[in-house]
């Protein structure tokens, strides 16, 4: 049976999904965009929808849809880039060793965000140690400070804060203590209204209410 695939080209290839990956590698090199990995045990998809939500009041965001955000995911998104969008957000997952390592070099990503270290894919990794350091790659593969690198890490997680230790990029903290460079307190339950807290960086402070539930749905907002 014959099909008419109208101007649809396709090319035989040894590896399908290596093809796919170094065609999102060179498709991404060519774009000037700001890019921002973000990865962590748990809430890495509200927290890739959150920055979106604000850096979109701004710029022209492209974000990875859903959970796509392995091998196979983090490409498909990188190529529809286009010349509209000013930035992209991009959520990266992993089940071993390696895995954003890979994806970061497929991405290039100039910020990293990382929320948490938990017991998510111990089954694999075998070692909480073993997780820190899968997720750590994000933040090893960020340009140097003076290459606009900034890693954004959870001061309240002493696993992500310890990777200010693996990276050359400016640090930016988040968290609820005081050692936190961006940080919330005055928290409050609104019910099923969310929850209100107030921002503070340095010497400047803001209040906000987010329709989110739960004491983790601040880590997110920060």
């Amino acid at each position: 049976m014959l099909y008419d695939l109208g101007s649809v080209h396709c090319f035989v290839v040894p590896d399908s999904l290596s093809a796919l990956q170094r065609t999102a590698q060179y498709w991404r090199a060519q774009q000037k965009i700001r890019t921002i990995g973000v990865t962590g045990s748990i809430g890495k998809t509200t927290t890739k929808e959150a920055i979106d939500a604000v850096l979109k009041q701004q710029y022209r965001t492209l974000k990875s849809e859903g959970n796509y955000n392995n091998e196979i995911g983090l490409p498909m998104t990188l190529l529809h880039l286009g010349p509209e969008h000013e930035r992209i957000i991009l959520e990266m997952g992993m089940y071993d060793l390696g895995e954003i390592a890979l994806l970061a070099t497929i991405a290039r990503p100039q910020i990293g965000v990382v929320t948490n270290v938990g017991p998510s894919h111990l089954e694999r990794l075998g070692t909480i140690e073993r997780i820190a350091r899968a997720k750590a790659e994000l933040v090893e593969a960020l340009p140097a400070e003076k290459d606009g690198g900034i890693a954004i890490l959870n001061a309240d997680d002493e696993r992500v804060i310890a990777m200010a230790e693996s990276t050359q990029a400016q640090i930016f903290s988040y968290g609820l203590g005081s050692r936190a460079d961006l940080r919330a307190d005055q928290i409050e339950s609104e019910g099923l209204e969310g929850v209100s807290f107030r921002l503070r960086h340095g010497e400047d402070s803001v209040h906000a209410r987010v329709p989110m539930m739960g004491l983790h749905s601040v880590h997110t907002c920060l």
